[in-house]
């Protein structure tokens, strides 16, 4: 996947509060750099098919992640539609609301959101995961668990990851 990955989640809500996690442990471990030195990831969270052949993996699940993980801003969190759905009620978020999005090699438009970074993502960064979940209870509640295609995190760092280059001896 180049500088990106992929992780797979049982739910939404396991994905999203992972994402909020990372942002916040990463943007806690770099406050001694400068802020044009610090790594800055986007993540884009979908719940869709996923199919692995190898080790490769693609499906629209997969396609449709890393669109909106281009929407994300850096050290964003950028989700389809139905993510938001599906969080409604267990996490209070605060959302930027993008619209429709049409997108290239995705035939039909899709509605994303950013997931604002504030006190409000500060307070789920900060509540202790459950420590155990209910078993999926139906066979296509597990066939949609395993292929949650959430957490494409394009690992952009050395894009943003924007070193200082100390300036040479002058000529």
């Amino acid at each position: 996947m180049g500088d990106g990955g992929f992780m797979e989640f049982s739910s939404a809500v396991d994905a999203v509060r992972f994402a909020i996690c990372m942002q916040h442990a990463i943007e806690q471990a770099q406050p001694q750099f400068a802020k044009n030195q610090q790594f800055k990831y986007r993540i884009g969270i979908n719940i869709g098919d996923v199919v692995a052949d190898g080790a490769d993996i693609f499906g629209d699940g997969v396609n449709i992640a890393a669109r909106l993980e281009a929407l994300a801003e850096p050290g964003g969190i950028c989700v389809h539609q139905s993510v938001r759905d599906q969080i409604r009620g267990k996490l209070k978020l605060d959302f930027q609301d993008l619209g429709e999005i049409t997108v290239k090699n995705i035939e039909k438009p899709y509605r994303a959101a950013n997931i604002k970074i504030n006190h409000m993502s500060d307070v789920v960064a900060a509540q202790p995961a459950e420590t155990h979940r209910q078993s999926p209870s139906s066979p296509r509640r597990l066939q949609l668990s395993a292929s949650l295609a959430a957490g494409l995190v394009i690992l952009a760092g050395l894009g943003w990851w924007q070193m200082q280059t100390p300036a040479g001896p002058a000529p």
